[in-house]
């Protein structure tokens, strides 16, 4: 397993949970597929995730995002996710589903290119460390989610790329190309947005 040392608290909760499954698995031989998305875009905005960026972008939040730093995660539509779930369930074992990787720079420009939208600035990294701090300590005393997190900028900064080989080779999953992605959810984003009745 992974050091867990200098690990965020989420990281290392994700880590043990995990371990506790695996472990609870093999102890009562429990059949178990356990599905390690990347970051989800592309439907409803869960967790003030990547639909909310570029709802953020296209709606010209400027104040929610008025710049980013660079640094590249791994992104997956929400559909792509649906359907490498429902593939990998007739399969045993982890499997890692993730469409490519990609910075918000790129994502802001892919957007831009199909649909009137905002561009943030791109700053250093040292700029947005220490812009984060402040903010933390406000969305402390507010009780809001900051706009901005360290454990956010330490994730981009890893750019650590989570590879969905064994899903490929196992059941065909195939990846959604970013541009494709967004058009998908720009074609679907007044009926998932639409309030229930």
């Amino acid at each position: 397993m992974t050091p867990l040392t200098g690990r965020s608290p989420y990281f290392r909760a994700m880590t043990l949970a995990y371990q506790d499954v695996m472990e609870f698995a093999w102890r009562t031989q429990t059949r178990l597929t356990t599905i390690h998305p990347a970051a989800v875009y592309g439907g409803l905005n869960t967790g003030d995730g990547f639909t909310g960026v570029i709802e953020n972008l296209l709606n010209w939040r400027v104040w929610r995002l008025p710049a980013v730093p660079p640094g590249r995660f791994p992104l997956v539509h929400a559909g792509s996710l649906a359907e490498g779930v429902a593939s990998a369930l007739l399969y045993q074992g982890p499997f890692i589903l993730s469409d490519e990787m990609c910075d918000r720079p790129t994502l802001a420009r892919a957007l831009r290119r199909q649909v009137r939208s905002y561009v943030p600035l791109t700053v250093p990294p040292s700029l947005a460390y220490g812009a984060a701090r402040p903010i933390e300590a406000l969305g402390r005393a507010i009780h809001r989610r900051p706009l901005l997190s360290r454990v956010q900028l330490d994730f981009i900064a890893a750019s650590s790329e989570p590879l969905a080989d064994r899903a490929r080779e196992t059941f065909g999953f195939t990846p959604l190309p970013i541009e494709k992605g967004l058009s998908r959810y720009l074609a679907q984003r007044t009926r998932l947005l639409a309030p229930e009745r």
